[in-house]
């Protein structure tokens, strides 16, 4: 279920953008887990994420954080679009709802 979601989010928000090159090990602590996650991918394949909704659990909060920052896709080549933009990323690790699609992700404000 985890691999449908962030495909169909990958091919919906960002097709110009290649999948991912491989899923990071899902750590226990994960089991049961949802959360909404705004991603954004740079130039160089790394991505940057926060957490947007959730069930509030901090632990578990940073610990989904984490796991997307270790996902990697390519390096962008000349013409791909969706580079740089924050968007909506729904997980869900194993028996777990996750939350309502947001209209937009932004990051949060620096104070």
């Amino acid at each position: 279920m985890l691999r449908w979601l962030l495909s169909a989010a990958a091919a919906l928000l960002f097709a110009p953008i290649a999948q991912a090159q491989a899923l990071p090990p899902v750590p226990a602590a994960l089991a049961d887990t949802a959360a909404m996650v705004c991603a954004k991918i740079d130039v160089e394949g790394r991505v940057d994420a926060f957490v947007l909704d959730s069930t509030g659990d901090k632990a578990r909060d940073d610990a989904v954080v984490t796991w997307v920052r270790q996902l990697h896709w390519p390096k962008a080549k000349r013409g791909d679009g969706g580079r740089g933009n924050w968007f909506p990323m729904p997980l869900q690790f194993g028996n777990a709802v996750p939350p309502a699609m947001p209209a937009s992700c932004a990051p949060p404000a620096k104070p």
